[in-house]
């Protein structure tokens, strides 16, 4: 049985744990690991949740233990990296109940939550969070720590950058290219490139604002 500890104690977090106990006895949940900014030893809760630097400084990264990141939107990346510097092994979950080609190549730390459609020749990079009932056709890219939202369609030959957020029931054309650190809003209709650091929404999508 695998130890896993996840990132994050929230909604999200209570989705996944859902999830891993779709794969019967393969997995156990030892915690929960919250940024020290978040913490609080007065949180009424039932997770064992601990703080970043007591999960620091009360594990060791070679023993028999996993890290999955929870946290649904791109604020994880910072503390997954610390975790990486410090040496610790991160899982990716596939749900039981998706489609997924057998030539998609899928990175570390990726979550992929039921109903969903991953077709030919996909690319899912590192610590990307893919939520239920999406599809993403042949040939896309989706960079690292990439959160997408329930319900969006990605059509093919699309490359998206690392740390975009794709927001509910959005959906992009084929052949297009979404920058680095976007956001789309929810429902969105992408028909043109996205440049990195920029908000779009509508449909069809038009650029609302940059993103510092």
């Amino acid at each position: 049985m695998i130890k896993v500890f996840l990132l994050g104690a929230g909604n999200h977090a209570d989705e996944v744990t859902e999830y891993l106990s779709s794969f019967s006895d393969e997995y156990i949940i030892e915690g929960y690991i919250l940024d020290d900014n978040y913490f609080s030893s007065n949180s009424l809760t039932n997770k064992n949740i601990i703080s970043l630097s007591d999960f620091l400084n009360s594990n060791n990264p070679n023993s028999n233990l996993k890290i999955l990141g929870a946290i649904g939107d791109v604020k994880r990346k910072e503390i997954i990296e610390i975790l990486h510097q410090q040496g610790f092994n991160f899982i990716s979950i596939l749900h039981p109940k998706n489609y997924v080609s057998q030539s998609t190549v899928i990175g570390n730390g990726v979550c992929i939550a039921p109903n969903c459609s991953i077709n030919f020749n996909v690319e899912i990079g590192n610590h990307v969070i893919v939520n239920a009932n999406c599809s993403i056709s042949h040939g896309s890219k989706i960079g690292d720590f990439t959160t997408i939202s329930p319900g969006v369609t990605i059509a093919g030959d699309v490359t998206i950058a690392e740390s975009v957020f794709i927001g509910i029931g959005a959906s992009i054309i084929p052949n297009l290219k979404i920058g680095k650190n976007s956001f789309i809003a929810a429902g969105a209709c992408v028909t043109k490139d996205v440049p990195e650091n920029t908000l779009v929404a509508g449909v069809p999508a038009r650029i609302i604002r940059q993103l510092s």
